[in-house]
């Protein structure tokens, strides 16, 4: 009879959203240990979920690369096309091309990642190839910072920078759920003409090196706090998950129990009367 009753509990919960417990499984009733909090605001996620959440941190970059490549693939035209009259033709060619290169070789990475069926396994891997692309998309617009602009136009050479320096303020829309993938677009690319500026130009310059240095430390910052926004919420999406599987085992278990204490005391009946 218990077990009859347990199958069209089981039967009951068909067509929740929520996963299904094993009713066959002895842990069932046993109750979960207790589980230790990460202190509030800290950008750290709880040990009991947080490598699912650095997965689901790993996989939201991916889920926003694409979008991202053609914002690098547009900006690129644009900027080319800023310096069609005061840059040699070939060497804004080239830059392009190569940023095409850039951007296909990182497209076949998002492709890999999307057919992975081990990727959960190997998140930490995956999260290296990503930023290794990161760094190489960051060092290819910070060669455009340093070698492409027209230093003899300061007119455009500071228009191009304006255009420039909003790179990474898009891309932090789609890198900023890991600070390290964020800054290694940011260091490479702010970073590099920063460094130029301050010691390898003349100190007309000075000012766009210092401004980089600034700019270079808020866009730090920025990457942490959304990195620390990023944990929070996952690990608060998880951490609800978890509850109400948590709650549905106890009703269960509860119901399971209160089924057993119903079959003894029909059992205890029919033996008094037999």
């Amino acid at each position: 009879m218990l077990k009859r009753w347990c199958n069209l509990q089981r039967h009951d919960l068909k067509g929740h959203d929520l996963p299904q417990p094993d009713l066959s499984n002895p842990d069932l009733l046993r109750p979960d240990p207790l589980r230790p909090e990460a202190p509030r605001n800290s950008g750290i996620a709880p040990p009991a979920v947080a490598a699912r959440v650095f997965y689901a941190q790993v996989a939201q970059l991916y889920r926003l690369l694409p979008a991202s490549l053609l914002y690098s693939v547009i900006s690129s035209l644009i900027v080319c096309w800023f310096l069609r009259d005061d840059t040699a033709t070939e060497l804004l060619i080239g830059w392009f091309l190569a940023g095409l290169l850039v951007c296909s070789a990182r497209l076949w990475l998002y492709r890999a990642f999307q057919r992975a069926s081990d990727a959960q396994h190997e998140v930490r891997a995956w999260s290296r190839r990503f930023l290794f692309g990161v760094f190489v998309a960051g060092t290819y617009w910070g060669f455009a910072m340093v070698v492409l602009l027209p230093r003899s136009n300061p007119e455009i050479e500071y228009l191009t920078i304006a255009v420039l320096g909003v790179i990474p303020g898009v891309a932090y829309a789609s890198m900023s759920a890991i600070r390290a993938v964020y800054m290694a677009f940011v260091l490479p690319f702010i970073g590099l003409s920063a460094f130029w500026a301050l010691f390898i130009q003349d100190d007309g310059n000075t000012s766009i090196g210092v401004a980089g240095a600034i700019y270079v430390a808020v866009m730090w910052r920025l990457g942490r706090r959304g990195e620390r926004d990023a944990i929070e919420s996952f690990s608060q999406r998880f951490t609800n998950d978890d509850l109400l599987v948590e709650l549905q085992r106890a009703r269960l278990r509860a119901e399971v129990a209160g089924a057993g204490l119903r079959v003894l005391h029909l059992n205890a009946i029919h033996s008094q009367r037999s």
